[in-house]
């Protein structure tokens, strides 16, 4: 047992296993970005909710990271709360959903990429925010926009091949 570990260890993987990998990190951003739903469904988005996003944008009044943002928020976002509950919806949905299926999968990192550097400038010095949390959303999804993350388990790798014939 204690060789087959030290096998795994020393050994390197190939391209293969490597495209798993950005196939089972496809996936779990595009599950992350479907859960992050779970809190903001609509046609209230959590407004009642303590931690809902309505309570999300009153964070971001007070902590946005440039103080044109906070304006923003205050001046726009919150008295259209049922606008932008659904535009956040719909991008994260996007973005989830073409994630998880691999369909037009760097459109949706690129989706990712940017409701999540949004995010990052509205809510990252609010109390009790993890900043890891931020990094890691823009790196996933900027990684898997760089690289083949559809190459398996994909509609764009289905389309692909269709393509091909």
């Amino acid at each position: 047992m204690i060789e087959r570990v030290a096998q795994f260890a020393r050994s390197a993987p190939g391209p293969a296993e490597a495209v798993w990998a950005l196939v089972g990190l496809r996936l779990v951003m595009g599950v992350l970005w479907l859960a992050n739903l779970a809190w903001k469904p609509p046609p209230d988005f959590g407004r009642d909710d303590p931690e809902g996003l309505l309570y999300n944008f009153r964070l971001a009044e007070e902590h946005a990271v440039l103080p044109f943002l906070r304006s923003f928020v205050e001046d726009v976002v919150i008295p259209h709360f049922t606008l932008f509950g659904w535009l956040v919806f719909l991008v994260e949905l996007t973005a989830g959903v073409l994630l998880t299926l691999g369909l037009f999968t760097r459109v949706g990192a690129l989706v990712g990429t940017v409701e999540a550097l949004i995010i990052t400038l509205l809510v990252v010095r609010a109390p009790n925010e993890w900043f890891w949390t931020y990094v890691m959303f823009i790196a996933i999804n900027l990684v898997l926009m760089l690289t083949p993350a559809a190459e398996r388990l994909s509609v764009d790798a289905w389309l692909s091949r269709r393509r091909e014939r």
